[in-house]
């Protein structure tokens, strides 16, 4: 599969090159030996929101195909939703579990700490599950979760890699929106603090607002 397997996802190419390595290894896990239990367990994406992290997961955990499960923390008793998420997933003998804003999910609740970590311990060595989480606020999360064995892999979604002029590009052609090379270049000094999502949105915008007769002052204007 092509290196930019996450094509729906703009930038990121040193992320995305770490992830399809990750993902190469799952795939041929079997042809591993005593590696395979080498593997990462958890793979953390942190950053501030808009960033596209919960874009990157979800478009990430298709590719294995694998069982998905998806962790919500909506139930009224989280603690039982965690452990039956990861019950279901051990009966497959591949799986990936999925949990959106980890952060907000174990906000002091020790206990679910424990139990996420008791899970992510707790795979034998004919089991891969993958476990992939986002979270804004990596800092509060606890040593003990994201240290080597648990969450093995943590990558910031947030620095696009100096790609703004081919996020810009990419935005600009989604929308219809036509802009020389120049163009795409003063945007990009302009946007170079701007997530992925800010800049979807402004282009989004310019292309209802002014259609097909839409310049580079409209865009600004908007910004």
């Amino acid at each position: 599969m092509d290196k930019d397997f996450l094509n729906k996802v703009y930038g990121y190419s040193k992320v995305k090159n770490e992830l399809f390595v990750i993902r190469d290894w799952y795939l041929n896990a079997d042809a591993m030996g005593e590696k395979k239990k080498l593997l990462p367990k958890g793979i953390l994406l942190y950053g501030e929101p808009g960033c596209g992290k919960t874009q990157i997961m979800r478009e990430y955990s298709k590719t294995f195909n694998y069982p998905v499960f998806v962790i919500e923390g909506k139930d009224d008793n989280v603690h039982e939703e965690v452990c039956g998420i990861y019950e279901k997933a051990k009966q497959e003998k591949n799986a990936i579990v999925i949990i959106d804003e980890l952060d907000r999910l174990i906000d002091k609740d020790e206990k679910l700490v424990r139990i996420i970590m008791s899970q992510l311990d707790g795979f034998d060595s004919n089991t891969s599950i993958l476990t992939i989480a986002t979270c804004n606020r990596y800092f509060s999360l606890p040593d003990a979760l994201i240290r080597e064995g648990r969450f093995d892999r943590h990558f910031c979604i947030g620095n696009t890699d100096g790609e703004m002029e081919d996020i810009i590009r990419l935005f600009s052609k989604d929308a219809n929106i036509n802009l020389s090379d120049e163009d795409i270049m003063e945007l990009a000094m302009c946007f170079d603090i701007c997530t992925t999502g800010e800049i979807k949105a402004i282009f989004n915008n310019a292309s209802l607002r002014y259609g097909d007769n839409c310049t580079i002052d409209d865009i600004i204007n908007i910004a």
